[in-house]
């Protein structure tokens, strides 16, 4: 059992069962055919490398002239100098100084003065602002004439007369007239300063005049403020007192410095034209008795009023009247004018105006008493508005 040999799994190859090699004939295939011939590779192109090498030095000759382009300009330039801008400063607005000035207002004309002042009527339409709280001298103040009499009739007589009356005149040329200074001539006062003023009003003039202690800008910024009072101004009532009826159903506004408003049981809107002495803006009346001592009436009621010279016989022998329409704030209302016939005797007044405006079924009457204001009354009843 010992001299048993293993037997191995391979295969045992005699060797008569050795292969014989084989022998490839020169020039074919393992594969069998033709063996193909050897290529040899063929040499790079060398066109191509340069065309780029000449595409290369084209771009960096260009990048060159640029580079030598930009300096030759920079070498040229010459900076500014830095400018420093300033904003322009906000204009401060001028203040008015007549901002807390009265205004007061005639038939004729308007104006303003300081609230340190008042103004007195010393005769008709011949005005004087003085200084409040003292007694002033008859001559001392500011003086406006607007008589429209003797010299002052006629603005170019106006304006000779007063500059050959004086020695060392000089004048100014003022809007719509003159400031004249000088020294008074011969005669009384001879030698003193004086400082007027002429405007145009229709074909005469209003004079104005000043004191020496008055300063010359306080004299030309009241002349400044002047207005007159025709068919076509435009008169500010902002500083005019406002009247409000029974039951706050209307307004209406007057200028104070004009009128005094008089309080009367069982009355609505009483004026009076304003006194020197008085100095309140309203009066409590004892008694409401007539005696012409009101300038303007007037009041709202129930029902459309007609007026009297319409329905009384008498008030048609008495008086020659007109009558007109006429609209207020888009309200429907009546003008009439009444002037006492030239044979009439007895103590009727000679001249009035009313005005009768209607809403709501109900009447707004106001009468008026004179004439010579009645400017004055037209912007009065302009101001007139109902509630709605």
């Amino acid at each position: 059992m010992d001299n048993i040999t293993p037997i191995s799994s391979e295969p045992i190859i005699t060797p008569a069962q050795q292969p014989e090699p084989i022998t490839i004939p020169a020039g074919q295939s393992p594969l069998g055919g033709a063996t193909p011939p050897v290529v040899p590779p063929e040499p790079p192109n060398r066109n191509w490398s340069k065309w780029l090498m000449l595409f290369v030095g084209l771009a960096l000759l260009l990048y060159g002239s640029m580079l030598g382009y930009d300096a030759y300009q920079k070498s040229l330039y010459t900076p500014l100098p830095e400018v420093a801008i300033t904003p322009e400063p906000t204009p401060t607005p001028t203040p008015d100084p007549t901002a807390d000035w009265k205004t007061y207002t005639t038939s004729i004309i308007s104006f303003k003065y300081p609230p340190t002042y008042i103004v007195q009527e010393r005769v008709k339409n011949f005005y004087a602002i003085v200084p409040s709280g003292i007694t002033p001298a008859p001559t001392q103040g500011i003086f406006i004439d607007a008589r429209l009499e003797r010299d002052n009739a006629d603005y170019d007589k106006a304006v000779s007369s007063t500059t050959q009356s004086g020695t060392g005149v000089t004048t100014k040329a003022i809007k719509n007239g003159i400031i004249i200074s000088g020294k008074v001539g011969p005669g009384m006062g001879e030698g003193l300063s004086f400082t007027n003023a002429l405007l145009k009003y229709k074909k005469g003039a209003i004079g104005l005049s000043a004191d020496p202690t008055i300063p010359s800008s306080l004299f030309e910024e009241i002349i400044s403020n002047i207005k007159f009072m025709d068919s076509t101004s435009s008169l500010d009532t902002s500083t005019w007192k406002t009247y409000t009826g029974k039951n706050g159903e209307f307004t209406i506004k007057y200028p104070r410095e004009k009128f005094v408003q008089l309080i009367c049981a069982n009355e609505q809107l009483l004026l009076t034209e304003r006194s020197i002495n008085d100095t309140s803006d309203i009066i409590n009346m004892e008694t409401c008795a007539r005696d012409s001592k009101y300038t303007v009436e007037g009041g709202i009621f129930d029902g459309i009023q007609q007026h009297p010279i319409i329905t009384n016989e008498f008030q048609r022998e008495t008086y020659n009247y007109t009558e007109k329409n006429i609209t207020i704030n888009g309200l429907t209302a009546k003008e009439y004018i009444l002037t006492l016939k030239p044979n009439i005797q007895g103590p009727y007044p000679k001249w009035t105006m009313s005005v009768y405006a209607y809403k709501n079924n109900k009447s707004f009457v106001i009468n008026f008493g004179k004439e010579e204001n009645k400017e004055i009354y037209n912007q009065i009843v302009s101001t007139l508005k109902f509630t709605p």
